[in-house]
């Protein structure tokens, strides 16, 4: 685990113009993007989500809400004063953490989702979360471990194919299935910049969950998802991730699928997994561990 201290402070934020925050509670942290794109980001949790803001004419576009670890509500605020929609990419809780912030969340429904918004996260599910050294500069302020959990949260139904207007802006949903099944990605026209979610950055890709909790990946998902986001949108400029580092070129949706494919089709090699902290809550080992350059899969 401390191997992701190392370097304590990510290198590729350097790349990125800093916005100031009042609100920020010495946890999140703000940078403005090409596209007319504000990343809000958790540097200091092993999970190191990132939200994006995406301001139009009319009303602004939250895609996620981070943790839930510090009030991700009060940076919003801070950023846009407006009418505002706010999508969950998927509903695991690096995602969906600080969503009961908000009066309704669009997300692709199904009843694990439903489940998850009227009932929250227990601290049981979430104490793997919360151990010393998941966080690089300790707790935030008022962040009390022993009872970390998500808040039950309002949804609202958005379909695969539809257009959010933000005034002067739209940007497209798309379900993609793969990473869960409830998976979306964005596509803003006005800047060509496709929101991956989780389906899209480098690091270590999850596409072995198969439990109640987690929700049910699949590999042969993965792949349909990418084919239909390459022939909804080949024009994609920049690829934004909710993980790690914020921008990658769009050849990284080209470089996914062709590992997915591999994966899928036998021919690419793979280490077997026996440590139980990657297997979350009922995943049965041992995982596959697969190799590629930039990332890493890991299936059943």
């Amino acid at each position: 685990m401390a191997k992701w201290r190392e370097p304590v402070r990510r290198p590729y934020y350097a790349k990125y113009e800093r916005v100031p925050l009042a609100h920020g509670q010495g946890w999140y942290e703000c940078y403005r993007l090409p596209g007319n794109v504000l990343a809000v980001c958790e540097p200091g949790h092993l999970q190191e989500a990132n939200v994006f803001l995406l301001p139009g004419t009319d009303r602004a576009l939250l895609i996620d809400t981070g943790t839930g670890m510090a009030n991700i509500r009060a940076v919003i605020d801070e950023l846009w004063q407006g009418d505002l929609v706010v999508v969950n990419t998927h509903f695991h809780f690096d995602h969906t953490g600080g969503a009961h912030a908000f009066d309704e969340v669009l997300v692709s429904t199904n009843p694990l989702v439903e489940r998850q918004a009227r009932a929250g996260i227990p601290h049981r599910f979430l104490e793997n979360q919360v151990d010393e050294d998941m966080f690089l500069w300790g707790y935030p302020p008022g962040f009390d471990p022993q009872t970390f959990a998500v808040a039950p949260y309002r949804v609202r139904p958005v379909e695969d194919g539809a257009a959010i207007d933000l005034g002067g802006r739209t940007v497209d949903v798309v379900h993609t299935p793969g990473h869960t099944e409830d998976s979306l990605m964005l596509y803003d026209r006005s800047s060509g910049v496709l929101f991956g979610g989780d389906m899209l950055y480098y690091g270590a890709i999850y596409v072995q969950f198969d439990n109640d909790f987690m929700g049910r990946s699949s590999i042969e998902g993965y792949v349909r998802s990418l084919e239909v986001v390459k022939e909804r949108f080949p024009q994609v400029k920049a690829v934004y991730a909710s993980h790690n580092d914020f921008a990658m070129d769009p050849a990284c949706i080209d470089d996914i699928l062709a590992a997915m494919r591999d994966v899928r089709d036998g021919r690419a090699e793979c280490e077997p997994m026996n440590d139980e902290s990657w297997a979350y809550y009922g995943d049965k080992l041992p995982l596959s561990l697969y190799r590629f350059e930039g990332f890493t899969v890991i299936a059943k």
